[in-house]
């Protein structure tokens, strides 16, 4: 079976550890390295050992038992929990997978389904760990204001990306409350980041990655929760780990980013490898955006992680690129040019991205020169040959 498998058992009678420790001495590299019948003291010794597997009896203990694996699941996140109870009735049953527990074993423990919880968890640890060292780079769309098109810009590059590098990327809508990236794809999923938070300790990185929602360009989507109020339970560390899970399935993650300075954002920000500031020359709109590139940079974001794009680029009264740029002290990245109105709603109605719908506009040739700017082809506008690409500093990094 590979490494050793080092168990710890909580709280079991004196038979029933005993028909564990009999049927554990028949798998190879398996052990049980220690064993408590005390729920306070138990959490240090687990924590000390450091087991792959802790089984913990519920029987006349249920509240006590539980806690407990709430307390490693979310602590201790490498343990695979097996909870154990000569009752299988649906509450406890359903109470200890959200505990998070792997594995509900009925007592008398049997020795075939004792090993083939142990294969079980053999099997998923193997599943989790494919595609670890991809090391997926994720970018971040950030709106400085509502209404600049930070969606339009998310989905539009997450499509035309996938086409272009041939790559696996996956769409994250990180507007938790009002959300819509979904719509813009045409996709309704079934599930969404709020599932995945949930079920952070029993994760199965591949079969996530099948489950998630595919739109015809083979662009994944990881939606926002399907609730207004499931948002505020969600924390800042289940964000980390969820991207962390991403990094290590896809090459891209394109987050369309919250405007919203919070922990869930600003952990997704300090995550990315680079975030496109999306802007428009409008009074308002340059104000926010002077606003959040300063603080970006109080946040020791420097100007290679920040780029600054403006959306529905035209010139308005006089009112020039070049003006903006010496008013907000930040240089412009990119300019993507004005789309006719009712084309930019054909799109959005109907699920098509414009560089889908109409891969000839200006609009589109200005998300080619983004991708250009990104993977070092040649774009639109000369470059610097002495320059490196900017995706090319993402891979190497």
């Amino acid at each position: 079976m590979g490494n050793n498998i080092k168990i710890v058992v909580v709280n079991l009678s004196e038979t029933e550890e005993s028909t564990v420790r009999k049927i554990i001495k028949d798998i190879p590299n398996a052990e049980i390295v220690a064993q408590t019948s005390q729920f306070l003291d138990g959490y240090d010794i687990i924590k000390n050992e450091n087991p792959d597997i802790v089984i913990i009896n519920l029987y006349q203990a249920e509240e006590k038992a539980l806690n407990l694996a709430e307390r490693i699941s979310t602590n201790l996140p490498n343990v695979t929990l097996f909870l154990s109870s000569p009752q299988a009735y649906p509450e406890i049953i359903i109470r200890s997978m959200r505990a998070g527990a792997r594995e509900f074993i009925i007592q008398p423990f049997k020795k075939e389904e004792l090993i083939t919880a142990i294969n079980n968890y053999l099997e998923f640890k193997e599943r989790s760990s494919i595609g670890k060292g991809r090391d997926g780079k994720i970018i971040s769309i950030f709106g400085v204001k509502g209404g600049v098109g930070a969606t339009t810009v998310a989905t539009n590059l997450a499509v035309l990306l996938r086409k272009k590098s041939n790559k696996d990327v996956v769409l994250v809508d990180f507007n938790f409350k009002l959300g819509n990236a979904a719509l813009y794809l045409n996709i309704k999923p079934k599930f969404s980041i709020m599932d995945v938070a949930l079920n952070l300790t029993n994760i199965d990185g591949e079969r996530l990655k099948k489950s998630l929602p595919k739109h015809s360009s083979g662009v994944c989507m990881l939606p926002g929760p399907s609730r207004l109020e499931d948002s505020e339970s969600l924390k800042g560390i289940q964000v980390e780990k969820i991207l962390n899970i991403l990094k290590n399935l896809f090459d891209f993650i394109i987050i369309d980013s919250s405007r919203e300075f919070d922990d869930l954002n600003i952990k997704a920000l300090d995550s990315s490898d680079l975030i496109l500031a999306i802007a428009n020359i409008e009074i308002a709109t340059i104000y926010n955006a002077k606003s959040c590139l300063d603080l970006f940079k109080r946040m020791g974001y420097d100007k290679d992680k920040v780029r600054l794009v403006l959306n529905r680029f035209a010139t308005q009264n006089g009112f020039t690129s070049e003006t903006l740029e010496k008013t907000i002290d930040y240089p412009i990245f990119l300019k993507i040019p004005n789309q006719t109105y009712a084309n930019v709603i054909d799109s959005i109605n109907q699920g098509t991205p414009i560089t889908q719908m109409m891969p000839k506009s200006k609009m589109s040739v200005s998300f080619d020169d983004l991708i250009s700017k990104l993977n070092g082809k040649l774009s639109i506008q000369k470059e610097d040959k002495k320059s490196k690409s900017l995706l090319k500093k993402l891979i190497k990094k």
